[in-house]
């Protein structure tokens, strides 16, 4: 039951974590460290948790990554909001930054 309402938008709750600091771009398995980390996804369409704030930090340790998973009317005000619009861009790439 737990899992299901976690995977769920229609539960009323929000969550809230952090990985920063954790060295996760540290880690080397032989094949040089990370470019890039993100959240799992149960498949293209669903991800492993619903209503998330995850903090990382960035692969360039130059900021903080707010990987967020709302519903798509909730995530519209969110990418809207001229408040927080101010502070951060929504949707930026790390792949692109690395190649520029």
């Amino acid at each position: 039951m737990v899992r299901s309402q976690m995977t769920s938008y229609d539960a009323d709750y929000y969550s809230t974590s952090s990985m920063c600091n954790s060295g996760m771009y540290e880690a080397d398995f032989g094949w040089g460290k990370p470019v890039w980390s993100c959240l799992g996804y149960l498949n293209n369409d669903v991800p492993l948790y619903a209503n998330v704030i995850m903090l990382m930090d960035t692969s360039t340790g130059g900021g903080i990554e707010a990987w967020v998973t709302l519903s798509e009317d909730e995530m519209a005000i969110l990418e809207g909001d001229p408040d927080l619009l101010l502070y951060a861009s929504v949707e930026p790439s790390p792949i692109l930054s690395k190649v520029e």
